[in-house]
């Protein structure tokens, strides 16, 4: 009954959120880069036991999605099961954390000098693809391409100085000629 669930889920995804802004972002990033960033985060992978650890790749994309939509750790966990453009984003996950497991490992980073680590691969990465984040509310995040406007400033300036010197010798040269007819 699950799979049918989920499959139901991912094809409703499929039909309303085209040009769903989390799967750009989803595609457009290397997630699977920050593991190997953090692959000592965890200290229970031992014969002891212990809770099993939420993939660091969804960990990181809920602090994502909690930096872009704003949202606290309690927010957080109720739209990570809420909303299919979120599961979409985080790979349709058997389990998802609660609001302790999210602070706890935002924490754990925070300690470790590890979030810094993160923001800036995931701010490389962005910058490398041309891409800017304006965050907002949970209505209304969106992805900005970004262009570089100074050498497009640049170049446009460039051309309107050679249009400017163009129609000067033009107009220089106009009235020589002129003036070399009316003496002639």
């Amino acid at each position: 009954m699950a799979d049918l669930l989920d499959e139901s889920i991912k094809e409703k995804y499929r039909q309303y959120f085209v040009n769903d802004p989390l799967k750009f972002m989803k595609d457009a990033i290397d997630w699977n880069a920050f593991p190997s960033l953090l692959k000592d985060i965890y200290h229970n992978d031992t014969e002891d036991g212990g809770r099993p650890n939420i993939p660091i790749t969804t960990m990181v994309k809920i602090l994502f999605l909690q930096s872009l939509y704003n949202l606290y750790d309690q927010q957080a966990e109720k739209e990570i099961h809420d909303r299919i453009s979120f599961m979409n984003f985080l790979d349709y996950p058997d389990i998802l954390p609660d609001s302790k497991t999210i602070w706890f490992f935002r924490e754990r980073l925070s300690k470790t000098g590890r979030d810094r680590i993160v923001w800036n691969e995931l701010q490389r990465q962005l910058d490398s693809k041309g891409i800017k984040i304006k965050n907002g509310t949970i209505q209304d995040a969106t992805f900005i391409t970004w262009i570089n406007m100074r050498s497009i400033l640049k170049q446009e300036n460039l051309e309107i100085q050679e249009d400017l010197r163009t129609e000067h010798l033009q107009r220089r040269t106009t009235r020589l000629t002129s003036v070399t007819r009316g003496t002639s």
